[in-house]
């Protein structure tokens, strides 16, 4: 049995026409939670959050159009459901069924003969133009970002700041990354306050954000195996060339190994570790090793998913103080992400996408930190960024170019003006907060609700 569904009384109901699809999704087999599942109604998407829940609000235009909801992840069978059979009123409990093979079970080529992991990584990197949607698109797109310190002593996490933006992705023919307009955004209290983001806030400004346009290469950047040029090194960058990006370089820079081989929407997949080479690579004074995932499709080769993450280099530490020191400036991991692409008319496009990251703006300031609004005492941590991004839309024509559906345009993710829209998130897909950061959310406000936050952060008028 693939599904599971019980049904809960809730308080949701219809708004202005739109359907309401709200759920939980476990493992069938262990009961643990799935994250980053992808519930779809035709062009409309969103994903279940650390704690498997969602919630997919699908407008009466699709309704009109399409009849299923899909539910998919890899590794997990998929499920497809009637939407008519959906009430707005209810909560489903879904449980999904493990689909994994063994390696031994599976001939990988027609001829029996089994190919290793740098071979298919190398196939997947060669047939990335192929596999990728390069005609003008549309990505209608969720965004957001969080600030918080970390304790070394408890581990406890604590808000700085939080910011949530709907977004538009443009892009075109010929252009090497997409092209952000900000459509609206919402953002919390601010409390990061050191001597150092007090004494260079302007500095600051523009890196503290993501430039969309640079940050978000498509999948089909392929840089020849030769030294990275000058103009590629970014650290802001989500695919970072100088670290690891999908270029040709990057088959020889990691290791690769056939882990497993599971399925996504009836597709095999091979599941590839990721490991280290013997030399770790040196960034300032500090040692990291690369560890990850891809997942790339048997058929065609086309990448379904990248996790990718640098770690300290435990053999480089050589004593507990040296250790600390790290920690304490950056974490023991450098940064770590997870990207999904989608199959959109038998191409890929973006889908999902993750970065977790030390916040380079406290890196100077960590020992002065002022404790004025930010209702906590000075102890040793470090600071992080979490960004995640979520396609709730895929619009497949450029035609919509210059009219209402691009406005309004802000110039940044962080708007010296905008007025707060309660109709518009009220009726707009998001990743769901989990119940650890909604506390940790209204802990940012001193008790105040987010809700009420951004509310308030959005008085100021355009």
């Amino acid at each position: 049995m693939l599904i599971i569904v019980f049904i809960i009384i809730s308080n949701i109901g219809y708004s202005q026409g739109i359907k309401i699809f709200t759920g939980h999704i476990e493992d069938y087999s262990t009961g643990d939670f799935l994250a980053f599942v992808n519930i779809t109604a035709g062009n409309i998407s969103v994903f279940s959050n650390v704690d498997g829940d969602f919630k997919l609000l699908v407008p009466p235009v699709t309704q009109n159009t399409v009849d299923t909801i899909k539910i998919s992840s890899l590794g997990y069978k998929t499920i497809r459901l009637l939407l008519d059979t959906i009430a707005s009123t209810n909560t489903y409990q879904i449980r999904m069924e493990p689909d994994i093979y063994e390696l031994d079970e599976v001939v990988i080529t027609g001829k029996g003969i089994k190919i290793d992991a740098k071979t298919i990584v190398e196939k997947a990197i060669t047939n990335l133009s192929n596999n990728t949607n390069t005609d003008e698109h549309i990505l209608e797109a969720f965004f957001k970002q969080s600030h918080y310190f970390v304790s070394i002593l408890s581990g406890d996490r604590k808000y700085l700041r939080y910011i949530e933006s709907a977004l538009l992705l443009l892009n075109q023919p010929g252009h090497l990354a997409y092209i952000s307009i900000v459509k609206e955004v919402r953002e919390s209290n601010d409390y990061r306050e050191s001597p150092d983001y007090i004494s260079n806030k302007n500095k600051y400004a523009e890196t503290e954000q993501i430039d969309f346009e640079h940050d978000f290469l498509p999948l089909n950047y392929i840089q020849p195996y030769k030294p990275i040029k000058k103009e590629y090194f970014n650290n802001n960058s989500l695919l970072d060339p100088a670290i690891g990006n999908l270029n040709n370089n990057f088959v020889y820079r990691h290791k690769f190994k056939l882990d497993t081989i599971t399925t996504y929407d009836n597709r095999l997949v091979y599941v590839i570790k990721i490991l280290p080479t013997k030399k770790s690579t040196t960034i300032g004074s500090k040692f990291y090793i690369p560890i990850g995932r891809l997942y790339i499709a048997g058929d065609d080769f086309s990448i379904l998913e990248f996790q990718y993450s640098y770690i300290l280099n435990p053999k480089k530490i050589n004593s507990i103080a040296g250790k600390m020191h790290q920690i304490d400036i950056q974490g023991n991991v450098l940064f770590r992400d997870i990207i999904k692409y989608k199959e959109i008319n038998g191409k890929l496009c973006l889908s999902y996408l993750m970065r977790e990251q030390g916040d380079r703006l406290f890196m100077a300031g960590l020992e002065g930190l002022k404790r004025g609004k930010s209702n906590f005492t000075e102890e040793s941590g470090y600071f992080r960024i979490k960004r995640e991004l979520v396609v709730n839309k895929f619009v497949k024509t450029g035609k919509l170019l210059g009219q209402d559906y691009l406005q309004p345009n802000y110039s940044s993710l962080f708007p010296d003006s905008y007025v707060y829209n309660k109709e518009f998130w009220d009726g707009y897909n998001i990743l769901l907060n989990s119940d650890e950061e909604k506390k940790l959310l209204k802990d940012l406000g001193n008790g105040v609700p987010l809700e009420q936050q951004f509310i308030e952060n959005g008085r100021r008028k355009k």
